[in-house]
């Protein structure tokens, strides 16, 4: 099986949900979502739209993904959700003419309903944006975060514009200490309590600032 059809389970914090995901694509795909601030909420296979294909036939059509978007992300955005296909962009050159009526059904379905319709392929998603997503999933849940008798809150508050080195240098300990409080920072950017820009490779000198 290729990889781009073997499912994948991703599991959300943001939903509290686990999403079914049918080709490693639409798995990274989960991760922008995940950590994208006007994203309110996201659901996989959301909706069957019926259209009639190339041969006359009634059948229905399922995007990939539906995102509903927050106050502040729909009035960026204009409108209050998206729906979404993911596809390789050889597949896409290659079925355009199959997948023109399903395109066109689902533009029509978001058009009534105040949403929009997006198509993504593998050079939209796998970003250096991606690569910071997928680095901070790994910090997000707290029970895998190091507990540690100390106010990493105010530590932020005190420092506000600052790098993961200066975090670490305000730490009094050993080398153990100052790693586990180097995890309760990525968690608490992963969790959208201080602010990076995700366009950016994450290091020691990464820009992080208070929400």
């Amino acid at each position: 099986m290729s990889s781009r059809s073997v499912t994948w389970d991703f599991v959300s914090v943001k939903t509290n949900s686990t999403h079914r995901c049918e080709s490693t694509l639409e798995f990274d795909f989960a991760y922008l979502a995940e950590f994208d601030p006007l994203v309110n909420t996201f659901e996989a296979q959301p909706v069957s739209i019926p259209y009639v294909n190339a041969k006359g036939r009634k059948v229905k059509y399922t995007p990939d993904f539906k995102i509903t978007y927050t106050k502040n992300g729909a009035l960026q955005k204009g409108a209050k959700f998206s729906l979404i296909e993911i596809k390789y962009t050889e597949e896409l050159e290659i079925c355009k003419d199959e997948f023109a009526p399903k395109f066109k059904a689902a533009k029509n379905y978001c058009q009534a309903k105040g949403g929009d319709f997006e198509i993504f392929n593998e050079q939209s998603i796998r970003t250096t944006k991606l690569a910071s997503c997928k680095f901070l999933h790994r910090y997000i849940d707290e029970s895998e975060t190091p507990k540690l008798n100390f106010n990493f809150i105010n530590l932020a508050n005190s420092l506000k514009e600052f790098t993961p080195k200066d975090w670490v240098n305000n730490i009094e300990g050993s080398e153990l200490i100052k790693g586990q409080a180097l995890s309760n920072l990525w968690h608490l950017i992963a969790k959208g309590f201080l602010e990076i820009d995700l366009d950016k490779t994450i290091n020691m000198k990464t820009e992080i600032r208070l929400k």
